[in-house]
């Protein structure tokens, strides 16, 4: 078990639960203690385009929303991340087989990542843009 924020494993759960992706991430509770704060809660989780053997993932949290992908030895690294208060939305555009969501940033730049899986991407833009409009984020569990 991860040695981080109860609290935070839970919310890492609820987000995976509530994900409509049928995706696994091995060790996606390590995520807890390689790059989620203390207490830090996760409202939604997106699986990312597989590149190799990992499974990248986009995590919208109360402090940030990050892209995470777990390298061999070394865990799960950060690869992009703004905080929630430089957000000002979010977009997708299909583009081929794959779908991009951006993430914008108030200053500086935002980020892009890829997914295959439309409905629950769009879902997830929805979600950005309603908490950066002041909207509450999803209920736990």
């Amino acid at each position: 078990m991860p040695e981080g924020s109860s609290d935070t494993l839970w919310s890492l759960i609820a987000a995976d639960k509530r994900c409509t992706q049928r995706a696994v991430a091995l060790g996606l509770w390590q995520l807890v203690d390689d790059v989620l704060g203390d207490g830090e809660v996760v409202h939604a989780l997106l699986y990312r385009v597989t590149k190799n053997d990992t499974r990248p993932v986009l995590l919208v949290t109360d402090q940030r929303i990050l892209a995470a992908r777990r390298r061999a030895f070394r865990g799960w690294q950060v690869e992009h991340e703004v905080a929630s208060r430089d957000v000002v939305g979010a977009t997708w555009r299909a583009r081929g087989i794959t779908l991009r969501v951006e993430v914008h940033a108030r200053a500086g730049p935002g980020f892009t990542v890829k997914t295959r899986v439309e409905p629950w991407a769009k879902e997830v833009v929805a979600l950005i843009d309603h908490l950066v409009a002041g909207g509450a984020p999803p209920r736990a569990g």
